[in-house]
């Protein structure tokens, strides 16, 4: 609780393994954080999955725990987690997402759109390291809708990990735009080639 100083857990499997959502999002579930204070931490420690939006107004979206902090009366594994977003990824400018510094690689996969009016962390890393793997804590961030164009607005500094562009073909693409040169940073390990049909443009 924001009053104990302890955040909240989610703690518990948000994938039902019989049930398969389609295209359109038959079964709806969005998350919202609107937590009482910027400050007040709410940490995913299960895989989650979301046929509609997830949105944080208000307070600090955590992918997993920090490295061996212990909760009472919890029982916590670490694992890498995979969290989908059907829609659309919305972090408000009271809200942030951060990443804990546990020796794990999750998955944030998007088949929507990403708008970052508040600060969001996938990696602890503050400079680029082209040539090594992290080893305390990252998320991949994943857009892999193949039939639409996506974008993200880095309105709020944004510090990416890895990006995976996952297209049909090159006529589908990912816009990404930044308000400012320091709000759009690519920390992760890049010595990977890339496809042909791979484009940068913009000014």
């Amino acid at each position: 609780s924001a009053a104990s100083g302890t955040p909240l857990l989610l703690n518990q499997d948000f994938v039902s393994a019989n049930v398969i959502a389609d295209a359109n999002g038959a079964i709806s579930r969005s998350l919202t954080l609107n937590m009482d204070l910027p400050t007040d931490r709410v940490i995913v420690q299960r895989d989650v999955y979301l046929t509609r939006n997830l949105t944080v107004t208000q307070g600090q979206l955590q992918f997993h725990r920090n490295n061996a902090t212990a909760y009472a009366d919890l029982t916590i594994t670490d694992a890498s987690l995979d969290v989908t977003v059907v829609n659309d990824l919305a972090v408000g400018t009271n809200g942030s997402i951060r990443t804990g510094t546990a020796n794990q690689r999750h998955q944030l996969d998007v088949f929507g759109n990403a708008t970052f009016n508040g600060t969001a962390y996938f990696t602890q890393r503050t400079a680029a390291d082209i040539s090594n793997e992290a080893t305390d804590g990252i998320v991949d961030l994943n857009f892999l809708n193949q039939a639409t164009d996506q974008t993200v607005a880095c309105n709020a500094e944004v510090r990416f990990y890895r990006i995976e562009i996952d297209k049909s073909a090159p006529t589908v693409f990912l816009n990404i735009t930044s308000t400012s040169a320091s709000n759009f940073n690519l920390f992760g390990f890049a010595n990977d080639g890339f496809d042909t049909d791979f484009e940068v443009g913009g000014v």
